[in-house]
Parts: C-alpha cells; structure tokens; sequence
C-alpha cells in the first residue's frame, strides 16, 4: 500500500497499519494513540468523523467491529506501556538536575491536580446546595404569591359582588325614580290642559 501515515507525516509505505471507518489508514500504533490522547474524542485525524460505525449489520460492519477491537486492545496496550514507564521514570532516582526538576515537577502537578479535584468537587456541591435551596426558595416563594393571589383575587371578588349588588340597587332605584318622574310630568300636563 503506497501512501502514508498523517499522524507521525512518515514517508515510508505503510506496513503495520489500521484502516478507521471512514477509509483513512494510519500506522496503528500512531492511530491507538492519537484516539488514547483525545480522550473520548475518538475522531479520526483527517476527517473529524467517528472511526466506529453505527450499525454492524452486514460483513463490512463485523470487521470494523474487528478493527475497533483492534484499535481498543492497541489503545489498552499503549496505556500500560505509558504507565509502566512513567512508574519507573518516578521510581529511578536521576544525577542530572533537570531530569530531577522534571521528576519533582510532576509530582508537584499531580498534588495540584488532586488539590483542584478535591475543590472543584466541594466547589461542585456547593453549587447543587445553592441550586436546590434556589428552587426550594422559588417554590416557598410561588407557594407565598399563589395565597396572596387567591387572597386578593377572593378579595377583589367580594368587592366586587358587593359593589354590583349596590349598582343594580342604585340602577332600579334610578329607574323607579324616572319612571315616577314621567307619571308626574303627565299628571302635571294634564293639570294644565
């Protein structure tokens, strides 16, 4: 196969290699940990897309299951071999000041980590505490604003029967009275006629 991997730019014919999905093919020690060093990412390097296909339906589906078998177990494999040496880099005890520098400095980083973990997860309850008193707050306070609202909707209610109640006694009071006045008007105009 004469083409060459876009991870680590060799120009060499491709021998040890991995096809993804999307037809890209890679070295697979470089494709094992490109897809490792993105973390969940899991995007092939040229196109973006997922290396894994959806469905594994048909034959072309039970070898790429194959193949991200393949790539899982060579991620797995990179992962051991990274830890291995980075417990015995930590182990061995270095003469030169910069390899010790570098030695301390990761040790200093992972208290730091472990440090920034351990506050952002109480930073992190803090804040579901303060979300759940909001909204415990929240409902209190809807709770407080739908009595009120009956309150004053019953209230306004009440006045308002009461208020229509002495308008329509005003209003027959008001048409008594007009009806009274023309029977008066017409006797007075039959007085002087």
């Amino acid at each position: 196969m004469e083409c060459r991997c876009v991870i680590c730019q060799d120009e060499e014919p491709l021998t040890d290699f991995t096809t993804l999905a999307c037809g890209h093919t890679f070295h697979s020690s470089c494709v094992a940990k490109w897809l490792w060093e993105k973390r969940g990412a899991m995007s092939c390097p040229c196109c973006r897309s997922t290396p894994f296909p959806a469905d594994d339906s048909d034959d072309s589906g039970s070898e790429s299951s194959e193949m991200s078998t393949d790539i899982m177990h060579n991620i797995r494999q990179q992962r051991k071999v990274n830890a291995r040496l980075l417990r015995n880099a930590l182990r061995r005890k270095f003469t030169q000041r910069r390899q010790i520098n570098k030695q301390n400095r990761y040790k200093v980083l992972g208290a730091r980590i472990a440090d920034l973990n351990t506050r952002k997860a109480a930073l992190s309850e803090t804040l579901s505490k303060e979300k759940r008193l909001y909204k415990a707050n929240l409902r209190a306070s809807r709770n407080r604003w739908d009595i009120e609202r009956r309150c004053i909707y019953d209230e306004h209610i009440t006045h308002t029967k009461d208020t229509k109640l002495q308008l329509s006694k005003i209003n027959g009071e008001l048409r008594n009275s007009i009806r009274s006045r023309a029977i008066c008007r017409r006797s007075l105009v039959a007085m002087v006629s």
